[in-house]
């Protein structure tokens, strides 16, 4: 049982925890130099040594590749009933970002704040869809999905967004069985449901994100069941100009979906900054109707 001020790996003591997910439990910790790191306890007891042979394996090569859009491994130390990730600490996730919206403002995330926030985290996600990593067996021929793309898995470093938990989802997840899927209903993307993610699978669920972060809404239900809802996404409540860009992005054939990540956010941020600027031009339009006629006009109608 870990608890506050343990030692529960070496030269690591527990101070706060962060919270359980998945995977396993978060805590905060410190070193003995003073550094602060986010701690997650991966429970390998019933997991077959193979599997966490090749966990580990994949862990190492994720150590060493380094991208601003990524949270960083620092270290990975092996006990005898878990393996812990040593990795960099975050203030908070865009789920709680956007609670504090909800709270204080009574509103979503603005559109403009979330497509730099979500452009962010697309240049992780597509970092690593490119990787080509050593040894490791992926299901893309270029690199890796997450596989479980959602709010709460984009963390916030100050004003920077970065994806955490890489290497713990996909085709080989922890204690995945005939009724396990992938990812996280709803926003796990449908070749999900079938253990075989495509090379655009994260775009799914960042659209999903998208969608859940501007409305407050997400746009399928939770299914009730392992298998992918039936009908189509309810994007009502976007604005015409977004539908086709998010549909497209949630698209249930991966090949048809944007060509990358960052593709889909451009095309969100252009389309959201052509509405600002459609609302502004319409705006100093009606302003100039309704202010009266200068007296230098009078006297030239005069």
């Amino acid at each position: 049982m870990l608890s506050i001020g343990m030692e529960a790996c070496p030269g690591y003591r527990l101070t706060k925890r962060l919270g359980q997910g998945g995977f396993g439990d978060v805590w905060e910790g410190s070193s003995p130099d003073g550094r602060k790191f986010a701690l997650k306890f991966l429970d390998i007891r019933h997991q077959p040594p193979g599997s966490v042979a090749t966990e580990i394996k994949l862990l190492l090569t994720l150590r060493d590749l380094k991208h601003p859009n990524l949270i960083q491994l620092e270290n990975i130390v092996t006990l005898p009933n878990a393996i812990v990730l040593i990795m960099e600490l975050a203030d908070g996730s865009l789920h709680d970002l956007h609670y504090v919206y909800r709270q204080d403002y009574k509103s979503n995330i603005p559109p403009q704040v979330l497509c730099n926030l979500l452009g962010q985290a697309a240049a992780g996600l597509d970092f690593m869809a490119v990787q080509r990593l050593p040894g490791i067996r992926t299901f893309s021929p270029t690199g890796l999905q997450h596989c479980d793309v959602k709010p709460s898995n984009l963390l916030l470093s100050g004003k920077v967004v970065k994806v955490v938990d890489f290497g713990l989802s996909g085709p080989k997840s922890w204690g995945q069985g005939r009724n396990v899927i992938m990812g996280t209903p709803p926003y796990a993307a449908p070749e999900l449901y079938e253990g075989k993610p495509g090379e655009r699978t994260d775009q799914f669920g960042l659209a999903v994100s998208y969608y859940e972060l501007r409305t407050g809404k997400l746009p399928y239900e939770v299914p009730k069941e392992l298998a992918f809802p039936a009908g189509g996404p309810d994007l009502s409540l976007l604005p015409e100009s977004e539908r086709q860009i998010v549909g497209k992005a949630l698209s249930r054939r991966w090949l048809d979906r944007w060509p990358s990540c960052t593709d889909f956010m451009k095309a969100l941020t252009e389309a959201i900054e052509k509405d600002i600027k459609a609302v502004a031009d319409a705006e100093r339009q009606a302003a100039l109707r309704k202010k009266p006629a200068s007296s230098a006009s009078h006297i030239i109608q005069a």
